[in-house]
């Protein structure tokens, strides 16, 4: 996430050399728009990996149930 940034930060930087031009309000509205649009992406996919593994206490229970029916288990 912090390269999205950092492409946004450079991106606004470069912008300031043509300040002058009529259309780089709407060009670093663009680039914005572009970078909010990726940070969103990967926290929507980092939401989805750490949450994926979770487990709900039903399922850690039912787990725990399971493995005192199973004799002589070893590991987890």
């Amino acid at each position: 996430m912090g390269s999205i940034v950092s492409e946004w930060e450079l991106s606004m930087m470069e912008l300031l050399l043509v300040a002058s031009e009529p259309d780089v309000k709407k060009r670093a509205l663009d680039i914005t728009r572009e970078a909010v649009r990726d940070l969103f992406e990967a926290l929507s996919q980092e939401h989805q990996s750490v949450f994926a593994a979770a487990k709900t206490p039903d399922d850690i229970i039912a787990e725990v149930k399971r493995k005192k029916l199973v004799p002589n288990q070893i590991g987890p």
